[in-house]
């Protein structure tokens, strides 16, 4: 299998994710509602419909700046991990942030930097939740 160069996911319901993904192409789809704004970066946030891939249950929401798609974020809602606040575990949430470790490194991913950004798994002590992201570094010119 030939080793991807960069990320690029797609999502069942049609859309090409990737650094060439433009905020309007995306709100055009009618797929997401209006957004929210992350008034402390200035981040417009869309979240796609959740499916299951493989052992997951794949949440992806896709941060825009300017226009342009600069992070996408990762989230396993398998419910063996739980998903609400009475079903929370420090354990079960590194499980979570394990699982999505294996599942992009088994798609060419682990971890890491890369000459077009970074990929990152983390468990945050601050929020208590296990999740990854990605990155993109500016397009070349």
């Amino acid at each position: 299998m030939k080793k991807p160069t960069e990320f690029i996911l797609v999502h069942p319901a049609g859309i090409r994710v990737s650094r060439e993904l433009k905020e309007r192409q995306l709100v055009a789809t009618g797929l997401v509602g209006p957004g929210e704004r992350d008034r402390l970066n200035m981040w417009m946030w869309y979240g796609l419909p959740p499916y299951k891939d493989e052992q997951l249950v794949l949440k992806v929401s896709l941060g825009f700046k300017s226009g342009k798609l600069d992070v996408i974020s990762l989230m396993n809602l398998d419910p063996k991990f739980g998903n609400s606040p009475a079903e929370w575990s420090e354990g079960k949430e590194r499980k979570r942030a394990e699982s999505l470790d294996l599942w992009l490194t088994a798609r060419g991913f682990p971890p890491g930097r890369y000459t077009w950004g970074t990929v990152s798994v983390v468990f945050d002590e601050k929020s208590g939740g296990g999740s990854a992201g990605v990155q993109f570094r500016p397009a070349p010119r």
